[in-house]
């Protein structure tokens, strides 16, 4: 999860308190997602917002659950710590939400009031007794428990995990890219669809934190964070960013940020601008990975039970594991007949039928942009089966072709960019 439990999936604050920060804080530069919302909305405030009222947004149904309480992330953010006192006395606290339906939130979509709780007890009314995770099942003015009541605010027990929310890429309501960034160029498509169009090139840059880092002292490691998450604000209107943490598992890096856009000077731009931060200056780019999305060559010679298998979705649910393979052919593999190399890929396909529903994979063409023939990308929770998975392509006789597999093969888990940040500033 990203706030913590159910309750707690989505963090919503309003555009309109950006204006009364910047001339408190006395600062300009204060980009959208700064106070580390999914959803940046128009329209709603803490004394119009009701805990318990239900939205629609999208294809997603979500319910007001508590203000949030800030903690020190916020000043890790900020660089300050004034931040926290600042904001709690404000009363511009925003609002957690639950996920009652899950769904696609898309840039410009209509905030549509779908039922008031009938308590109207208002967010900014509850700010300051909020000293418990969550607003159930404390007490409302009629005394009832708010569980209780047969109204929005009493559907806990179908509430929707975090990490389904997530997976459909936060969006803000009003109606930009989240405080994970993403660009709004992409946000009238679906995310999934995006990362399966051909013609969109990816890069996967590699990074390792320099010792040095470690002796800046807290604050000044801070507002280096704030710098990077203002160069992720700066171009997510020209590409599409995921962030993955190695640290922990891999001794050569501690984290990658895949990069996608539809014109490889915008991946590049983004990531000077990564490396001249403070932070940046600090990190080693170890690898750097880049390939574009094509349709597949080799389906439309499948039969069709193959071709039908191959549309076997995966399990519903996250996989929070990561791993990146790059790959280089041989000579021979290009040289040979067509319908051989396509004998040897159907056996390669066949092998991986069985592991469709628990690995989900991305490919990626790199000949030409980098030293390598293919950039192979995986998502799983079950690292017991892209084991086996791994072990059986071994086995086929188009890995004799095989020139370069791995070396170096990325494992980590997929990160937000703050909780990224929150190590690196530990």
């Amino acid at each position: 999860t990203v706030h913590g439990g159910v309750e707690k999936a989505v963090y919503a604050y309003a555009s309109e308190h950006y204006d009364l920060w910047r001339a408190e804080l006395g600062v300009r530069d204060l980009p959208w997602g700064m106070f580390g919302e999914n959803l940046t909305t128009a329209g709603l405030s803490e004394d119009t917002v009701n805990i318990g009222d239900r939205f629609r947004i999208g294809s997603c149904e979500l319910i007001v659950t508590q203000p949030r309480m800030p903690c020190y992330k916020l000043g890790l953010k900020f660089g300050r710590n004034d931040i926290i006192k600042r904001f709690a006395k404000s009363g511009r606290s925003g609002f957690y939400l639950a996920v009652a339906q899950e769904g696609v939130i898309r840039a410009g979509d209509r905030i549509e009031l779908v039922s008031q709780d009938e308590n109207r007890v208002t967010v900014a009314a509850t700010n300051g007794y909020n000293s418990t995770t969550s607003i159930g099942p404390s007490k409302t003015r009629s005394g009832r428990s708010r569980r209780s009541q047969p109204g929005p605010a009493a559907t806990g027990s179908s509430l929707t995990p975090a990490s389904a929310w997530l997976s459909v890429a936060p969006m803000r309501a009003e109606y930009r890219p989240s405080g994970w960034p993403m660009s709004s160029a992409f946000a009238a498509a679906d995310r999934e669809k995006l990362l399966k169009d051909p013609g969109v090139y990816g890069t996967f840059a590699v990074f390792k934190v320099d010792g040095d880092w470690w002796k800046l002292d807290k604050n000044a490691r801070g507002s280096a964070a704030a710098e990077v998450k203002s160069a992720f604000q700066k171009h997510a209107d020209k590409v599409v960013t995921d962030t993955y943490l190695l640290r922990g598992l891999s001794e050569k890096a501690d984290f990658f940020v895949r990069v996608h856009s539809t014109e490889i000077l915008d991946n590049q731009n983004f990531l000077v601008d990564l490396m001249g931060t403070t932070l940046g200056k600090y990190l080693h780019n170890t690898n750097t990975f880049n390939g574009i999305t094509k349709k597949p060559n080799y389906i439309p010679g499948f039969s069709d039970d193959l071709k039908e298998a191959l549309k076997t979705p995966p399990d519903p649910g996250p996989k929070p594991y990561v791993i990146v393979v790059p790959i280089r052919k041989d000579a021979e593999w290009w040289t040979m007949p067509q319908d051989r190399r396509s004998a040897m890929m159907k056996e390669h396909t066949d092998t991986t039928v069985s592991y469709l529903k628990t690995v989900k994979r991305k490919l990626y063409h790199a000949s030409g942009l980098d030293d390598l023939d293919f950039i192979t990308y995986f998502e799983t929770a079950k690292l017991d089966d892209f084991n086996n998975l791994v072990i059986g392509l071994e086995r086929v006789e188009e890995n004799k072709h095989n020139k370069q597999f791995g070396n170096p093969t990325l494992l980590g888990t997929i990160r937000p960019l703050d909780e990224i940040l929150e190590v690196l500033t530990r």
